[in-house]
């Protein structure tokens, strides 16, 4: 609800302050602010300085706030952020930017399940992230069908006795039409893990 003074100075700040770093700036504050975590990746790879430091807290915090955007709002196109969020998750410079593009994409559902399978399938990635990837991808898969193998990884996963496998679970039990073989897949190798561990 804010005014289109308020839009426009919001703008200008923006544009003042983060213009030239960003790719592709649109208009609109909100939309611009989707493209927030591209700073990230227009600031030199390369030693840890203020500049760098504060871009990255920026783009983490761009994650945040779609993370608690109201994603029934229907005066901004919550599409266009999926694509830099996407990014984010996967290539994000940062554990805090990779953390807050992942629960973005969980709050907006409109996408970016192909990114989040990928971080739910590197076995070596953070735990944290790995059990936070798990769970968004089960909200994006309530709303947007799967494009790809996002059911088979979250299958695999529910099959790993720790966090993930738990979170995998809970995951398969948010995905809308959930094919019929995957879910059996699913719960019946929970239950024989469940069964042969008091032996």
């Amino acid at each position: 609800g804010e005014n289109p003074d308020q839009l426009a100075a919001k703008k200008d700040f923006l544009t003042a302050k983060y213009g030239d770093k960003i790719a592709g700036f649109v208009e609109e504050p909100l939309v611009a602010t989707a493209y927030m975590p591209v700073v990230q990746a227009a600031i030199e790879k390369g030693d840890m300085n203020a500049e760098r430091e504060a871009a990255l807290a920026l783009a983490a915090r761009a994650g945040d706030a779609f993370a608690a955007a109201n994603r029934a709002c229907t005066a901004w196109d919550f599409k266009v952020a999926i694509e830099p969020l996407a990014t984010n998750v996967t290539e994000g410079d940062a554990e805090p930017v990779r953390l807050s593009a992942i629960r973005a994409l969980g709050n907006l559902r409109a996408g970016g399940g192909a990114a989040l399978a990928t971080v739910v399938k590197t076995a070596d990635a953070p735990e944290a992230l790995r059990v936070a990837a798990t769970t968004a991808l089960g909200q994006v898969l309530a709303s947007v069908p799967a494009t790809g193998d996002e059911v088979e990884v979250l299958v695999a996963a529910a099959k790993e006795a720790n966090v993930v496998g738990e979170a995998a679970m809970h995951a398969l039990g948010m995905v809308a039409n959930l094919p019929p073989p995957a879910a059996l897949q699913a719960f019946e190798d929970h239950r024989l893990d469940v069964g042969t561990k008091g032996e």
